[in-house]
């Protein structure tokens, strides 16, 4: 079988197509569903391991380890096999082939791959649980209430917390 391997950018038209064996990973295939040759991917790599806020407007692949929370602006976000991510996420599209601990919130769909260990709350209109998969938490395909959970501020928070404190004060003074 003969495979095109094209840069992680855009083709050069100066770039002539090489032959690989049948183990080279085309960017655009691994990405996941919505992936088109051609668009940018940032690659993080088994290796890798970020602790942090990590923000992305590019195809995000990550095989590496992310803990912190990850805000990706892009298409497509996908977890591969080798992935860990110990982290909330926000994207458009997320694929999971790895292990992810947290959130994961979708504006379009979350694709749960059978080689997934999830663990952690899923958020999105369209949820594809595959079989095989280990999932552990709830999943919530309501859209409205998806866009909302995923973008309450952090002040709006803050203040349904401290009213809750003041509705529970004072039914505890009644009693």
């Amino acid at each position: 079988m003969n495979t095109t391997i094209r840069s992680y950018g855009a083709p050069q038209e100066s770039e002539a197509p090489r032959e690989a064996d049948q183990s080279a990973i085309s960017p655009a295939r691994e990405i996941g569903s919505g992936a088109e040759p051609g668009r940018a991917v940032s690659v993080l790599g088994p290796t890798l391991t970020f602790r942090g806020e990590l923000t992305a407007g590019e195809d995000l692949l990550i095989e590496g380890r992310v803990e912190g929370s990850i805000d990706h602006k892009g298409q497509n976000l996908t977890v591969g096999e080798q992935g860990f991510v110990k982290a909330s996420v926000r994207a458009c599209r997320i694929v999971v082939k790895g292990r992810v601990e947290g959130d994961l919130r979708g504006s379009e769909a979350l694709i749960v791959e059978p080689t997934a260990n999830v663990r952690g709350n899923l958020y999105a209109p369209r949820v594809g649980l595959m079989e095989g998969a280990k999932f552990n938490g709830s999943i919530d395909m309501d859209p409205p209430a998806a866009t909302a959970a995923s973008s309450p501020s952090a002040a709006e928070a803050e203040s349904r917390k401290a009213q809750r404190k003041k509705n529970d004060a004072s039914r505890s003074s009644e009693e």
